[in-house]
């Protein structure tokens, strides 16, 4: 049986010296590249910052061409000139603009061959002709969208909502490697409470053999022989659930970085408490990405409540038109006349109209004004948590530091304590009693020391989330 134990030791150091060590860094790359919820992220902040610009497309110059087809068979007063059918084949071309104060513009080309079939040849010299025309149109806004108001207001929800989507995502991403952080170091800690729970079984087994020898020999009563065995299949059970907790968290750990398997072979980096203590805590820069979000979803709503107020006001355009025109039985000389100058058509006029649903306008308004007021009342409630967030965060860590050293401290004298009750009892000063309740005291100690560094190490990784771009950037 000795054999069999020393065989199995060497076996295990040999493995556990074999065994590679994963560590955080590359455990989080890992994550970043099969996690597929942090590859959504990824992809969903860079796809809304692609978009941060969308609203500038509405300034962007745009082409445009439509052609047309008529075939005109109504009843003419002068059907006797033109005969009984007219056809029509309508081209246009040409480029629009849209401004930020409000202006509007297009530059086009229209080309138009009419023909009449049936058309009297003592009235019309010919029965076909062509139209051409180089077409220069402009409109200026003065009440709605005066000066390009409501225009950029319109950018300005755009790429705000575009923004904010994409800050949301890069908070989704960064909250999820520091989830995994704590998987992590949870990995590494449960690691440790099994090595502790195996080490209590061991010492639990030595102490029921110890009482077992006593018991044969009679130097003892049997209720330390029963209080022994008692402690030993207690053990036993903490380390099952110790066990069971590094199955869970093995899942759990795999899981996170896009692995299915139940199984993990490496080993994690280990802390000490002297490690842990000395580890610097994050620094935080500028805002927090999804109090950035919410900032940026208020501008959006504020954007939004002017947008409404504005598409809601009386119209008064001032609009022009100029063209040049040609027009000749064949198309080049058509054309040609096009450009010369010699038959302009300008056309200038103002354009009103005003809405009378008063009371329903009123109605939208206020809507989107409260709106407005709920995402500025939210982005201040999100500014004023992750303020808090980050105080809390800070003191709790500084008081953690100064409770970790004193629960190790606190560790180390329960293992002292122990280890003496244990040299009393085999001289036979002391109850095996004693000794288990002392044994337990240091296991406490162990757990509560476990749980202390457990709980720094997740707020360290929480605190990595504050890491965001200044405000005057935002």
């Amino acid at each position: 049986m000795q054999k069999i134990r020393v065989i199995l030791c060497l076996f295990l150091g040999a493995v556990s010296v074999q065994a590679a060590e994963l560590k955080l860094n590359d455990f989080l790359d890992q994550v970043s590249k099969g996690n597929q919820s942090y590859t959504s992220s990824e992809k969903r902040m860079e796809g809304e910052q692609a978009k941060k610009d969308e609203g500038d497309l509405m300034l962007a110059y745009s082409f445009f061409t439509n052609y047309q087809n008529s075939n005109d068979k109504r009843e003419s007063t002068y059907s006797f000139i033109t005969g009984d059918r007219v056809t029509n084949n309508t081209l246009s071309f040409g480029f629009n603009k849209l401004t930020s104060f409000g202006f509007s513009g297009s530059l086009h080309y229209d080309i138009s061959s009419t023909y009449m079939h049936g058309a009297n040849p003592a009235f019309l010299s010919s029965d076909q002709y062509y139209d051409t025309r180089p077409v220069l149109e402009f409109s200026q806004s003065f009440w709605q969208n005066a000066f390009g108001r409501q225009t950029r207001a319109i950018i300005e929800a755009t790429d705000a909502k575009n923004l904010s989507t994409s800050y949301a995502a890069s908070y989704d991403a960064k909250k999820l490697l520091s989830d995994a952080e704590a998987i992590y170091w949870k990995m590494s800690l449960v690691k440790d409470l099994v090595q502790i729970k195996q080490d209590n079984l061991t010492r639990a087994e030595k102490i029921k053999e110890w009482a077992q020898r006593r018991s044969k020999s009679n130097l003892a009563d049997n209720v330390d022989l029963l209080q022994a065995e008692a402690n030993f299949k207690m053990t036993q059970l903490d380390l099952q659930g110790a066990l069971d907790d590094e199955k869970e968290a093995t899942r759990l750990f795999n899981t996170m970085r896009g692995v299915d398997s139940d199984e993990f072979k490496d080993d994690t980096e280990k802390l000490t408490v002297e490690g842990v203590v000395a580890m610097p805590l994050p620094e935080r820069k500028g805002i927090r990405d999804d109090v950035a979000s919410f900032k940026e979803a208020a501008r959006a709503a504020d954007a939004s409540a002017r947008i409404s107020i504005d598409k809601n006001r009386p119209t008064l355009d001032l609009f022009s038109s100029l063209s040049l025109n040609g027009r000749d039985p064949n198309f080049s000389p058509s054309f040609k006349e096009s450009w010369r100058g010699n038959f302009p058509y300008t056309v200038v006029g103002v354009k009103f109209s005003a809405p009378l649903d008063f009371l329903s306008i009123h109605k939208v308004n206020s809507g989107y004004e409260l709106d407005k007021v709920a995402a500025e009342y939210s982005y201040e409630r999100k500014q004023f948590e992750s303020d808090r967030e980050w105080s809390n965060l800070t003191k709790k860590v500084t008081d953690l530091k100064e409770r970790l050293k004193i629960a190790k401290e606190l560790e180390d004298a329960q293992f002292k304590k122990y280890t003496y009750e244990q040299n009393r009892l085999k001289l036979g000063k002391t109850t095996t009693y004693q000794v288990i309740t002392f044994e337990q005291d240091y296991a406490t100690a162990q757990y509560n020391r476990l749980n202390m560094q457990l709980q720094m190490l997740q707020m360290i990784g929480t605190m990595k989330t504050f890491n965001g771009k200044e405000e005057n950037q935002i």
